[in-house]
């Protein structure tokens, strides 16, 4: 199972929430500039829902392609995984980010974001866990 998805720039975590105190009591609530991107990346998944693959029930690895126009501008590129991440698992594309075994980013020639999930079965897993001879906690996760 793969996913693939073009979604707009996505903005850095450090810019997902805003809080303010209020009464003594400190606010949490979303930036309206994440808001805005999440209406304009579910417009790009409408567009692309009967193309972009399979949802991915779940381990899974993935690759974030940032458009390299922002760059050095926006240089903290792993910032921008979680806004994505948390994206595909709303739209029904992952079964929850915590079952991400590995990814990646990098700067690329594309416009806004680009994102390939891949499934990784059990096998994947211990395989890739095990071979250095060692057992990671993936193994003894995949495991249980």
């Amino acid at each position: 199972m793969t996913v693939v998805l073009d979604l707009p720039f996505p903005p850095s975590a450090n810019r997902l929430t805003r809080h303010s105190a209020k009464g003594g009591k400190l606010l949490s609530y979303t930036n309206p500039d994440y808001a805005s991107w999440r209406r304009e990346a579910e417009g790009m998944f409408m567009q692309q829902k009967k193309s972009c693959g399979t949802p991915i029930k779940g381990f899974f690895s993935y690759h974030i392609a940032l458009d390299k126009t922002r760059w050095p501008k926006a240089r903290d590129g792993d910032n921008r995984s979680k806004a994505v991440l948390d994206f595909l698992q709303a739209m029904g594309l992952i079964e929850d980010d915590k079952f991400a075994v590995s990814g990646s980013w990098s700067w690329a020639p594309v416009s806004g974001c680009f994102v390939q999930a891949h499934a990784v079965t059990k096998s994947e897993l211990e395989s890739t866990a095990t071979s250095h001879g060692k057992k990671s906690k993936a193994t003894l996760i995949s495991a249980g």
